[in-house]
């Protein structure tokens, strides 16, 4: 079925695409193709320049080996970016020659390094704590070092450190009035919100420990 008419029937405004990637993949290219007939073709070589519609359009060719081509929007994509996604696709093909009967979902398409730099260097966020600091003391230190960062978003709403820190100090305050100390379980039943981020610390700052009950 042609493509024009799958859009017609699915009625896509004018301007609009169904998608913005495409998949082709051939038996044999042009050279291939060519040369398959004979004579005065044999001795040929094409160069094929494409232009596609489509922001980015991956084609595959069998002829006798696997060959990979990439059109692409500039607009859209740097010549760095394509690079990389061939890269990954170069990685998955040869895992999948390594590991035929793994689900795609287990094999890599990162490159070893890509992988390390991922995993570990960007995810280096180990810290020496001090073993007898409590939650809201070490959060009460990183107002000092940082009090007007964003420490809280929620939907289209946010906190600073410093915002936070005297909402929960304002809870806390009114918690020591009812009694709430040391070895006080107080329960605290909220949906997911700034206000209740701001509970769990002022219940803390009270001495006392929050129970999470089911809103």
């Amino acid at each position: 079925t042609p493509l024009t008419l799958i859009q017609q029937w699915i009625d896509i405004p004018p301007g609009k695409t169904m998608f913005e990637t495409l998949v082709v993949f051939e038996n044999n290219s042009l050279n291939e193709a060519l040369r398959s007939q004979g004579n005065k073709w044999q001795n040929r070589e094409f160069i094929y320049r494409g232009q596609t519609n489509f922001p980015l359009t991956l084609l595959g060719y069998a002829d006798p080996e696997l060959l990979l081509r990439v059109e692409y929007d500039r607009r859209r994509f740097d010549q760095q970016t394509i690079k990389r996604m061939l890269g990954h696709l170069q990685t998955l093909l040869q895992d999948m020659i390594l590991k035929a009967d793994m689900p795609v979902s287990k094999l890599f398409y990162l490159k070893a390094d890509e992988r390390k730099q991922l995993t570990v260097e960007w995810n280096d966020t180990t810290v020496d704590y001090p073993p007898h600091t409590c939650l809201h003391q070490l959060f009460e230190a990183q107002v000092e070092r940082t009090p007007d960062s964003v420490a809280l978003v929620f939907e289209e709403k946010q906190l600073t450190y410093k915002e936070l820190n005297r909402k929960a100090n304002q809870l806390a305050y009114y918690l020591r009035g009812l009694g709430v100390g040391p070895d006080t379980l107080v329960g605290i039943c909220a949906e997911r919100s700034l206000e209740m981020v701001i509970g769990l610390f002022g219940i803390l700052k009270a001495g006392g420990a929050y129970v999470p009950l089911d809103p």
